[in-house]
C-alpha cells in the first residue's frame, strides 16, 4: 500500500435541495476541529466505516482537484472512473477543469491508498449544462467518464452497472462515499432504499446518509454476483428534517 501526501482544502462541490427548492452549495473544512451539521445526514446517521482494501470497496476512491476540493468516484473499466459532472466545473472561474487538474487515488484511507493515476481525458454526459437553473433536468446528465493514464483495475477491481427496468421503489441500496466529515475514510450506509423514481427513472430519489463529498458517489444493489451500480449521487436535500438525495441512474450502456 501506498502513501498520499494531501495538499490543499479538503471541501468538495455538492448541491443542496430544500424541497422543491434548488440552490447550489459549497462546503468548506471546519475550522478548530468543530463538527458540522451536514446537509444531507439525517437527525440518526447510518454511516460506517467500511475496509477500503477490501473488494470490491477498492473500486471506489477520490476525485482530487488540484485546485482544491475533491468528489467520490467509481471504477467501472480497464481506465475509466465515474463520478458526477459538476465536480468538474470550476465555479471560481466559471470554465471546466483541464484533465491535467484532475487525480484519482482509489481504495484510500487516512493517506495511504492502493492504486492512483492521473486523469488524461473527460467525456461528459451528453447535454449538461452547468451554468443552467438547477433542475431535474439538469441533474439527470449530471455524470462523467475518466480516462486514466493507465489501467488500474487490476490492482483495484472494476464495478460493473445493471440495467434493471423498472428499478421498484422500495428497492434496497448501498452506498458509500468520501464524505466531508470522513474525507480520509469510506464510509457506507448499508440499510437505505429507493424512494421514488424521478424523470420517467432517470433521478434516483433516495434516503441514504450523503453529504458534500459524496458527489458522484455510487449507489449499488445486491444482485447475483456481487454489488451493482444502479446510479451515482448529486444531491443532498438541507438540513436534517425529510432528508433525502437525488442519484443520476447509471446504466451499462452509459459506459464505454
Amino acid at each position: 500500500m501506498r502513501f498520499l501526501r494531501p495538499s490543499g482544502p479538503l471541501f468538495a462541490p455538492a448541491w443542496g435541495l430544500l424541497l422543491a427548492v434548488l440552490a447550489g452549495a459549497v462546503a468548506s473544512a471546519p475550522a478548530g476541529g468543530e463538527t458540522p451539521t451536514l446537509d444531507g445526514i439525517g437527525a440518526v446517521d447510518h454511516r460506517v466505516l467500511v475496509p477500503s482494501t477490501t473488494p470490491p470497496w477498492p473500486a471506489v476512491g477520490r476525485v482530487n482537484r488540484r485546485v482544491g476540493g475533491y468528489c467520490t468516484g467509481t471504477v467501472v473499466g480497464a481506465q475509466l472512473v465515474l463520478t458526477a459532472a459538476h465536480c468538474l466545473w470550476n465555479r471560481r472561474t466559471n470554465a471546466w477543469l483541464p484533465a491535467q487538474a484532475l487525480h484519482f487515488v482509489a481504495g484510500y484511507d487516512h493517506g495511504r491508498y492502493l492504486a492512483d493515476a492521473a486523469v488524461t481525458g473527460i467525456r461528459l454526459a451528453s447535454g449538461y449544462q452547468p451554468t443552467a437553473p438547477l433542475s431535474l433536468a439538469r441533474l439527470e446528465h449530471d455524470w462523467a467518464l475518466l480516462t486514466l493514464d493507465h489501467d488500474i483495475a487490476g490492482a483495484v477491481g472494476v464495478i460493473r452497472a445493471i440495467d434493471i427496468e423498472p428499478l421498484p421503489v422500495g428497492t434496497k441500496l448501498v452506498h458509500a462515499g468520501y464524505s466531508q466529515d470522513h474525507a480520509h475514510a469510506l464510509m457506507m450506509d448499508d440499510g437505505c432504499h429507493l424512494v421514488a423514481s424521478l424523470a420517467d427513472g432517470r433521478i434516483l430519489k433516495h434516503d441514504c446518509d450523503a453529504t458534500f463529498g459524496d458527489s458522484g458517489s455510487p449507489l449499488f444493489i445486491r444482485a447475483e454476483g456481487g454489488l451493482r451500480l444502479v446510479g451515482i449521487h448529486v444531491a443532498s436535500s438541507k438540513g436534517r428534517a425529510n432528508v433525502f438525495g437525488l442519484a443520476v441512474r447509471i446504466r451499462p450502456s452509459d459506459i464505454h
